[in-house]
């Protein structure tokens, strides 16, 4: 799995007064700092859109697929689409 940081929180820790002085130590210290930096939210943005060809529903604005439906035909607008993972913003 790949962890993404925020680089402004990586330059704060960069430049941080070290507890060391010599090279190795400043390192090993500036290396555990920024190991430590929580993990960023990279997750795109979306919104669910209409599908105006003729099959209805909504899709996802990020990848494209269709919204979860059920048999009904009534569908699951969810927070989060299900294929791509976007994070779905409000309204259509």
């Amino acid at each position: 799995m790949v962890d993404y940081i925020e680089r402004e929180a990586a330059i704060r820790e960069m430049y941080k007064e070290p507890s060391y002085y010599d090279p190795v130590n400043i390192l090993t210290e500036v290396r555990d700092r920024i190991k430590a930096i929580p993990a960023a939210d990279v997750r795109p943005v979306g919104k669910w859109i209409a599908v105006t060809n003729g099959r209805g529903g909504h899709e996802c604005g990020v990848c494209h697929d269709y919204a979860p439906s059920f048999q009904d035909g009534s569908e699951r607008l969810s927070n989060y689409c299900p294929n791509c993972g976007a994070a779905m913003s409000e309204g259509e």
